[in-house]
């Protein structure tokens, strides 16, 4: 009678194809889980951010970037860090968002910044955090925000940087690390989202609202990052409109 079975050898092969299988296709669907929750906690958090601004508006009759403007082109950059500015980002913030809870001090030294986060360029680069007034704060999500100047009257502003998934990684621009702005419209857009309201102040280039798909750019500075919120939230590829974020920009 003749055995019906498998050699050691067919065994040895089917295996191996099927670790070769899972080696091509396991790294891929982990990517594809990995950027799906990104892309659900940005989506999330710009959905709040611009919940926040129509509640201030409705409970202070004002935008957030009317409230927080400086007194005027030429004020005092101290200042403008203070007052309403302050009121909002230290005491009304807080306010709109469950369990926000400071982390580390108020600080504008990119070194003690780094100390609390630190965040990288596309490429894993440690770099300058956009945002550097406010001090890191953090929601019950762990997400992180922190703030930057206030804005000019008649400007957006002012702009928040927010890691989407805090401590969790990769902690970089245009991966977990977004940017965005309030507006004079009481509304909250991405950073790199063109409006006749963005700043048109230059003596900082990444302070600037840029837009184009060059202020998104994977191999450049920080400088060139800013802008990635705009096309992860639109998910299209800055270099490729046919393609999407997610999956072909972000490898």
């Amino acid at each position: 009678m003749k055995k019906v079975g498998f050699t050691l050898s067919e065994v040895l092969i089917t295996v191996g194809i099927i670790g070769v299988v899972a080696a091509i296709t396991i790294p891929t669907l982990i990517h594809k889980v990995k950027t799906y929750e990104l892309r659900v906690q940005l989506k999330k958090t710009y959905s709040d951010l611009n919940q926040i601004s129509k509640r201030f508006y409705n409970d202070y009759g004002i935008t957030i970037s009317e409230f927080t403007e400086r007194a005027d082109r030429n004020s005092n950059y101290t200042a403008s860090l203070s007052g309403n500015w302050s009121t909002f980002v230290h005491k009304i913030f807080p306010t709109y968002l469950a369990s926000l809870t400071n982390s580390g001090k108020v600080t504008t030294n990119q070194f003690e910044i780094q100390k609390v986060h630190t965040i990288r360029t596309m490429a894993g680069k440690i770099t300058t955090n956009v945002c550097d007034n406010s001090g890191f704060k953090v929601d019950s999500s762990g997400r992180m925000y922190i703030f930057n100047d206030s804005p000019y009257p008649n400007e957006n502003g002012p702009i928040v940087c927010v890691d989407i998934n805090g401590l969790g990684g990769p902690n970089r621009y245009g991966y977990d690390f977004f940017i965005f702005i309030f507006t004079t419209k009481g509304t909250v857009i991405p950073m790199g989202q063109p409006d006749e309201n963005n700043t048109t102040d230059t003596r900082w280039q990444y302070n600037f609202s840029r837009t184009g798909k060059e202020y998104c750019n994977p191999n450049g500075s920080f400088e060139t990052q800013t802008a990635c919120a705009y096309y992860a939230i639109k998910n299209i590829n800055p270099y490729n409109e046919d393609q999407n974020y997610w999956d072909s920009f972000l490898k």
